[in-house]
This record gives structure tokens, sequence and C-alpha cells, in this order.
């Protein structure tokens, strides 16, 4: 997870930052297979999860973005495959690190 100033993240989603927060957190990492979209549920497995101790928890993406170098985002609606793409609006969900997959049963990677 990567802190970004509030106003850069605004900036991005073309949206008037008038948040409190001085940064938002955003999840960065590669899609493995298939897409990832804007507005979809997806599953978020923390750094605890395993068969005996479940760390899951449903959540919707709520920004996607590729980074344009420093704190440059450009905001997309979906990335494919192979790509490593920026996640907003998992502040909640993650603490440091963790998976995201489509389906509830995931292998750890």
């Amino acid at each position: 997870m990567q802190p970004i100033d509030t106003k850069a993240y605004g900036q991005a989603i073309k949206q008037d930052s008038d948040s409190k927060e001085s940064k938002r957190l955003i999840g960065f990492g590669r899609v493995f297979s298939g897409k990832i979209k804007k507005g979809s549920e997806m599953y978020v497995f923390g750094v605890t999860h395993s068969k005996e101790r479940k760390d899951v928890s449903k959540h919707v993406i709520d920004d996607i973005f590729i980074f344009m170098g420093g704190n440059n985002l450009k905001a997309v609606s979906d990335m494919g495959a192979g790509n490593i793409v920026g996640i907003g609006g998992l502040d909640e969900a993650l603490l440091k690190m963790g998976t995201i997959s489509s389906l509830p049963e995931c292998p750890s990677f």
C-alpha cells in the first residue's frame, strides 16, 4: 500500500478533494489473469489468511490507476492481465499486503 496525497488522488479521478484526510492509500500489484474492473466485487485475502485461519472480506473496487511516474496517476476503468495497477478504495481492507481475487477460494501467492 502506498500513501498518496488526497489532492493527487482527486485529480486522477477528476473529482474535487474536499476530504479532511491528507492522504489516501493505494494498493498496487500485478493482474495475474483476467481483468480487473472498476466497480467489481472482489475478495480481499489478508496477510494472515490460511486454510486454518480465514482472513477474507468482500470489497468493491472504487478506482483503478496506472502510474505515470512519481505521484502522477491516470484513472482507468479496467486493466488486463500482465499489467501493474494501483487500486483505490482498499483503505479499510488491507493493512500492508494481501491478495485480491474474484473467487472466494484463491490459492496463496
